[in-house]
């Protein structure tokens, strides 16, 4: 296993994300009590020996009994009579559950290994907030018939929330560099939940090939979170080049010359990022003509940010195709991911960097994917979306993709979080207000009116679409008017029949 970090006592996830925190957490088997804060939610969880045994939410969305019901697996009458029974006596919800006997106690404990998980994986969605850790409250021994391993929390957190872009670019420079299975791969994966998915990934590593090449026939968030992992828990081993014999290693290391190397003595001032220096401490710095050259393009790139199309940005031509986008995005990974940079020495343009490569990164978002392209080459040159409606567009289409996948897990009051304010944002999206039609439908009192309104206004959004049509039918069936609901069903269906040819 790595050296285990020392996270800090506090932090806000805007620096240091959910998954690198419970990473952290699981190599120094630390136990204890996570507590995340989002806005007014506030969500803690409880740890043994790096595993999570507990948590705890103060919002009634997230109690057990509504869980329960949401996944079918309790009726709404019973989740009443298990909250009014807790609330009364002063209990937990699992203990109610038990009193009542609507559970077994073997029901109960895999429903709250469940809840912990749920309410982990929902964290990741939270880009910003503190959290805070405290050793002093270690829960006790009977604690470990909850556990859930953190690994399969991370397997399912990144899939379920980081993009493909972002996994990559967080692989950064590791991208271009050659993976091959340690001696830990094999604990390690077998510790994940199987699937073709886990069989994709044990099969693309390939000490011959780079892991970004090797990952070419690995796309996706759930196999890029599985590659993630690997490497972050040193169940890979990186090499900057393919394994050699050990003739050719030695003619190799005979040839070989190292870099002209210059050493300066620089007066420096401590940054936001550095640690505190005292005032006129002289920092040593190494210099070279590759990280000279690397310093001079990145603050070249970073002052023309403004001016550069996607295209520009990764330095290929508009009509290259797909494979060379992939490539260039790795080639500037390799360049100007601030790992990279920092390695050089180069911590006085950190700043410069980060901006330059989250733009490298959005570029290959939208280069990358079909759709996006074309969308993005199409667009209007002369009426470029101002600069305060585009981060509306692109806080709304964050909040959007939460919601589906709070839709796909059943989770319709955290759906609707979600969606409410991505159709403020928003509201001629046909997409958005589609799903916050449904989540009104689907929740826990249905809504059907207010979800008639939405669904009404994705269809005159983008009429004949036919899973719009298909949700408004089954709205229109609940509000009684059973003819005009079967006619959308029937129509979706004819729709779909045809798009299938």
């Amino acid at each position: 296993m790595p050296a285990a970090a020392q996270p800090p006592s506090t932090g806000d996830l805007a620096r240091r994300p959910l998954p690198r925190v419970l990473l952290d957490l699981w190599q120094r088997r630390f136990s204890g009590t996570l507590l995340l804060t989002h806005g007014a939610t506030k969500k803690q969880f409880l740890f043994r020996e790096g595993a999570v045994v507990g948590t705890a939410s103060n919002r009634r969305e997230d109690g057990l009994a509504r869980q329960l019901a949401r996944s079918g697996r309790i009726t709404a009458a019973d989740q009443r009579r298990v909250v009014e029974h807790g609330e009364r006596r002063g209990v937990h919800e699992a203990a109610a559950l038990l009193a009542l006997e609507i559970l077994d106690p073997k029901g109960i404990v895999l429903a709250m290994r469940d809840q912990i998980s749920r309410q982990l994986v929902d964290a990741f969605g939270w880009t910003e907030g503190p959290f805070a850790l405290d050793e002093t409250a270690v829960p006790g021994e009977e604690s470990a018939a909850f556990r859930v391993d953190p690994i399969q929390i991370l397997q399912d957190g990144l899939a379920a929330w980081w993009r493909a872009d972002r996994i990559l670019a967080d692989l950064g420079p590791r991208l271009e560099r050659h993976a091959e299975k340690s001696e830990r791969f094999d604990a390690l994966a077998a510790r994940l939940r199987p699937g073709p998915d886990l069989d994709a990934v044990r099969e693309a590593i390939d000490p011959n090939h780079p892991l970004g090449e090797a990952l070419d026939r690995s796309d996706g968030p759930a196999r890029l979170a599985l590659a993630w992992i690997l490497a972050e828990t040193g169940a890979l081993r990186f090499h900057e080049e393919a394994p050699c014999t050990e003739t050719e290693s030695a003619a190799d290391s005979a040839a070989a010359s190292g870099p002209e190397i210059e050493i300066e003595l620089r007066e420096t001032r401590a940054t936001s990022d550095e640690r505190p220096r005292e005032a006129g401490a002289m920092q040593l710095e190494l210099s070279s003509p590759e990280a000279e050259a690397v310093r001079k393009e990145v603050l070249q790139l970073h002052e023309r940010l403004d001016e550069l199309d996607h295209y520009e940005v990764l330095g290929i031509a508009p009509d290259a195709p797909s494979p060379a986008v992939k490539k260039a995005y790795f080639s500037a990974a390799k360049q100007f991911h601030p790992d990279a940079v920092s390695r050089l020495g180069l911590a006085a343009i950190h700043r410069e960097a980060n901006e330059l490569f989250a733009r490298i990164a959005q570029a290959y978002q939208t280069l990358s994917d079909p759709g996006r392209r074309r969308a993005y080459d199409e667009r209007d040159h002369d009426a470029e979306i101002p600069s305060a409606a585009a981060q509306r567009v692109a806080q709304a289409e964050a909040l959007y993709r939460k919601g589906e996948v709070m839709i796909k897990v059943g989770n319709f009051a955290a759906a609707l979080d979600f969606l409410r304010p991505c159709v403020e944002l928003w509201p001629d999206e046909a997409d958005y207000q589609a799903a916050f039609g449904w989540a009104l439908y689907k929740q826990k009192p249905a809504d059907p009116e207010a979800a008639r309104v939405h669904l009404e206004k994705a269809d005159e959004l983008r009429s004949n679409d036919p899973p719009t049509l298909f949700r408004l039918g089954m709205v229109l069936r609940q509000l009684g008017e059973t003819e005009a609901g079967q006619a959308l069903l029937d129509r979706s269906k004819a729709l779909e029949r045809k798009r299938s040819r």
